[in-house]
């Protein structure tokens, strides 16, 4: 590599809600203008676009009937200074492929490429080579698999599979100075990634990959500096309207405001990562630049959770901590849901409930009535 290559990265991105609805009235770059500075001071700025423009189409009536981006979304992106979004996550189907097909158009024909989403599984799993100062920068993206997945005849995202990675990694390394892999994994507004996820994420970077970046928990997690490459296991909810989609997308709002732009620099392996930026989204729901004390508790923050990664009960205490928030959330949902009289609905949601998010409640209640093994974390 003939000299290093910066980058700034953002978590999840969703013109949604009154977000979308201000578009007409409000001068672009909005929701963007107070971050847009910083962003554009670097060679390439990348995002998770977690939610599609629906290219006409009409959604079924479920919850994320709230989760509709407007076409004019791609020029405030562009304006922002976006060059690479992730398209590979669990919302990308919701128009179906004349979303997709609408999507990744809208954002070429503003100058933003696109990477983990495509009209068939090869596509999807297809690499996007970005070249600056004479160094070529690979990207691959990739999301858990769902009803997003692609098939080898069906459009979607490219689904998270390790022999995949691992192959398409072996392909891509030979033709590119650096590797940028962007995972749409974890668990939703937990600060923590599961061992299980750290496990994966880690087997990434074994595999080849310069720099992982998570996204789809909507809150910060830590970041985690290997010999070999770099892990952001999730960075946070860039830009959302939380009262868009059902109530799920209300909770944690509080922790859900604190997000921050990534800086690495690619040349070397690993990369080298610069102190983070810490965003806050204020009342307007525009991300903004913390800056004096708030920007020091905010990198503080950033820090514990970054070292929480390396302590040696790291399971335990996940689990512990994992029990408590989703039990917490739960509860505030099903309270939702009564507060509304909508006592059949929130019937219709019990069987929904996510096998894996069960068992944490469970396993935490049974120990807290043996005796407990408190928080992991004390938040």
């Amino acid at each position: 590599m003939s000299g290093s290559v910066t980058l700034h990265a953002v978590g999840d991105i969703g013109i949604v809600g009154r977000i979308a609805r201000e578009l007409e009235h409000r001068p672009s770059p909005f929701p963007f203008q107070h971050v847009t500075p910083r962003l554009a001071a670097a060679d390439i700025v990348f995002g998770n676009l977690e939610i599609p423009f629906s290219g006409g189409a009409r959604i079924a009536a479920h919850e994320s009937a709230g989760f509709q981006a407007p076409g004019s979304a791609a020029e405030r992106l562009a304006a922002a200074g976006f060059h690479v979004l992730s398209l590979a996550n669990n919302h990308i189907m919701d128009f179906g492929p004349s979303g997709l097909a609408a999507t990744r158009r809208a954002l070429a024909e503003h100058g933003i490429e696109t990477v983990g989403a495509g009209a068939n599984l090869a596509e999807a799993r297809r690499p996007l080579i970005v070249e600056r100062r004479g160094a070529r920068v690979g990207f691959l993206a990739y999301c858990v698999p769902c009803g997003a997945s692609a098939t080898a005849d069906r459009a979607g995202a490219a689904p998270l599979e390790t022999a995949l990675v691992r192959e398409d990694l072996a392909a891509l390394k030979p033709k590119v100075d650096g590797v940028v892999v962007s995972l749409h994994f974890g668990m939703m507004y937990l600060e923590h990634p599961t061992p299980e996820d750290m496990t994966l994420a880690r087997g990434v970077v074994a595999d080849g990959a310069d720099l992982v970046l998570g996204h789809h928990p909507h809150v910060l997690q830590g970041v985690e500096q290997k010999p070999e490459g770099s892990i952001a296991y999730s960075l946070g909810e860039f830009v959302f309207d939380p009262e868009a989609g059902n109530y799920y997308a209300r909770v944690g709002r509080e922790t859900r405001r604190r997000s921050m732009i990534l800086r690495a620099e690619l040349g070397s392996r690993p990369p080298r990562l610069s102190a983070p930026i810490p965003t806050v989204a204020g009342d307007d729901l525009c991300p903004r630049i913390l800056e004096g004390p708030a920007a020091t508790e905010a990198l503080g923050s950033i820090a514990d959770l970054s070292a929480a990664l390396q302590d040696p009960q790291v399971r335990q205490r996940f689990w512990d901590y994992a029990g408590s928030r989703l039990l917490e959330y739960q509860l505030s949902g099903i309270w939702f849901e009564i507060r509304r009289g909508r006592l059949l609905h929130l019937l219709s949601r019990l069987p929904r409930i996510r096998p894996r998010h069960l068992r944490l409640v469970l396993g935490y209640l049974r120990s807290t009535v043996s005796g407990g093994r408190g928080s992991a974390t004390g938040r």
